[in-house]
């Protein structure tokens, strides 16, 4: 059996060992196993100021607005790129911006919320008082670009995949973004997670030790995670890997998207806000009665695809996290996860 053959052969026995009923003898290394991708809501919404009156030339988007796409599921990280998105005026082949003239516009995608932000390029705004149209593209042999779920499903027919709004004369000040938390700070955060029992001690649980920044430095960044790891060769971390998970880093120094750490925060429906306390860092709205989190269903699916054991905390813990929390362990690290 080759190396290929028998690493696969161990990925879906990895994924079967979770599954109820799975047939071990017969692995199935389909790539998606979920339902279709959905755009949950968008910033701005669909016909965003197109009531707008002829003479209020003060109505409309900002015109160095950042558009948002709210999912209902979790991507696939490296779909999140600025080709799963185009922007024009007048017609299509009048792409903004023009490539050949300033920098492109920039995604950033959030995991904690699912949202995918695009930033226009500093100083450059859109035209005032203008039709503009968003699209997201249908992947083809010729252009496969398009966003999927983490376990490739592809957006669902159904789905706008369209938008157009009516740009004012404004601009608005965007806000800050709040600086990233020291690593003395995320331990902190991990108190409850630290004990001799799970994540500290003499031996803690998968080599993970959450008590000091010196133990977050050695045991949990840039090291594989051993609930993922069925790579080729033990301890490599992968990159966009073809099926998401595999030999994911515990954290991902600049990529919270690819760090097995925030995942298995992820999958702990207590460490989001109650709907009657939601808060959301970003202007696409979200769902009012599951707020920032994902449905039940879909963390089952993010748990029987990659992410294997007991959320974190652990379920019996009271040290809820909150979402603030999750903000700022992502934050944290997006700027470099640096541990001294």
């Amino acid at each position: 059996m080759t190396k290929v053959r028998a690493r696969r052969v161990l990925e879906a026995l990895l994924v079967c060992s979770a599954l109820t009923g799975c047939d071990q003898g017969s692995p199935d290394l389909s790539a998606s196993g979920g339902p279709p991708l959905h755009i949950s809501s968008s910033y701005p919404d669909y016909g965003a100021s197109l009531d707008c009156a002829p003479d209020d030339l003060g109505c409309g988007v900002p015109r160095n607005v950042a558009f948002e796409f709210r999912f209902d599921r979790f991507l696939r990280p490296d779909t999140a790129i600025r080709q799963s998105m185009t922007l024009y005026t007048g017609k299509p082949s009048n792409l903004v911006p023009s490539s050949n003239r300033v920098a492109e516009i920039t995604p950033a995608y959030d995991l904690v919320e699912r949202v995918v932000r695009f930033s226009l390029p500093d100083g450059f705004v859109l035209h005032e008082n203008a039709l503009y149209t968003f699209e997201l593209p249908v992947p083809d042999e010729a252009a496969p670009f398009g966003f999927t779920a983490f376990d490739g499903a592809a957006l669902a027919p159904d789905t706008p995949r369209s938008v157009s709004f009516v740009t004012s004369n404004q601009t608005e000040e965007r806000p800050a973004e709040p600086a990233p938390p020291s690593c003395d700070v995320v331990v902190s955060l991990f108190a409850g997670c630290a004990s001799a029992a799970c994540h500290g001690g003499e031996t803690p649980r998968m080599g993970l030790d959450l008590t000091s920044t010196e133990a977050i430095r050695r045991t949990a960044i840039g090291r594989v995670a051993h609930q993922t790891e069925v790579a080729d060769s033990a301890g490599v971390a992968l990159q966009d890997p073809a099926r998401m998970g595999v030999a994911m880093p515990i954290i991902d120094p600049h990529r919270p998207d690819n760090s097995y750490l925030l995942y298995k925060l992820l999958i702990s429906t207590d460490n989001y806000a109650a709907p009657d306390e939601c808060e959301s860092a970003f202007r696409a709205p979200v769902d009012p009665e599951l707020c920032t989190r994902a449905s039940d269903a879909e963390l089952a699916r993010l748990r029987d695809g990659f992410v294997r054991g007991e959320p974190m905390p652990h379920p019996a813990s009271e040290n809820r996290l909150g979402p603030e929390a999750l903000r700022s362990i992502s934050r944290f690290i997006r700027a470099g996860a640096s541990c001294p």
